[in-house]
């Protein structure tokens, strides 16, 4: 019995001393790559404020006024108001003093989003935001470039070490959401990530 369980301990040293040889002639790296995004439809959120209208436009006593005056502005401009989706209660949350409300407006026309953003009254806010997908094929092509991108940076790790590099071992990515909603004047670029480990030679 004592032999049994000194060749099990015996085999299992000799297991995980290859298990860490075999992790010691390995390297692991990230590779990146810019994500490039189309933008396919826009988000505008208006506030109608009769905090500001009060003493900017005395003429509109009420908010039915005011939607009424801002409505006919939006026409004269061809967009059309029943495309606007009201949203009281949110406009509730916000804790002015007087009357309001929230319209939005989500289409993938850029021309309707541009009509509706021509339109300016005092009183009248405009928050603007466009949603930015990544495709399929644009997905593929950032997984390929940092596949690269990781391969270089393994190549000369190596080169450095007096290795040469070997197959790849295992890959994990940080996979990017599809679609996502951001600020117009958001500039700063988006990566791709991926990492991973190569053999040692």
């Amino acid at each position: 019995m004592k032999k049994t369980m000194t060749l099990i301990v015996l085999f299992a040293a000799i297991i995980g001393n290859a298990q860490t040889k075999e992790t010691q002639r390995t390297t692991t790296v990230m590779g990146s790559a810019t994500l490039e995004r189309e933008v396919t439809a826009y988000k505008i959120k208006v506030t109608l404020n009769m905090d500001q209208v009060y003493y900017a436009d005395p003429q509109c006593k009420t908010l039915e006024e005011f939607k009424d005056k801002y409505y006919a502005a939006l026409t004269r401009e061809g967009f059309d108001p029943s495309q606007l989706v009201e949203k009281k209660m949110e406009f509730m949350t916000l804790g002015y003093q007087k009357e309001g409300t929230i319209l939005q407006l989500e289409t993938t026309s850029k021309e309707m989003a541009e009509k509706l953003m021509k339109v300016r009254l005092n009183g009248v806010s405009l928050q603007f935001n466009t949603k930015n997908t990544l495709t399929a094929a644009k997905r593929s092509l950032a997984r390929k470039e940092a596949l690269e991108d990781a391969r270089t940076h393994a190549e000369e790790l190596c080169k450095i070490a007096g290795k040469s590099l070997g197959e790849i071992v295992y890959i994990s990515e940080n996979t990017p959401v599809t679609g996502i909603w951001k600020s117009y004047y958001d500039s700063y670029e988006e990566y791709f990530s991926i990492t991973v480990g190569y053999q040692m030679k």
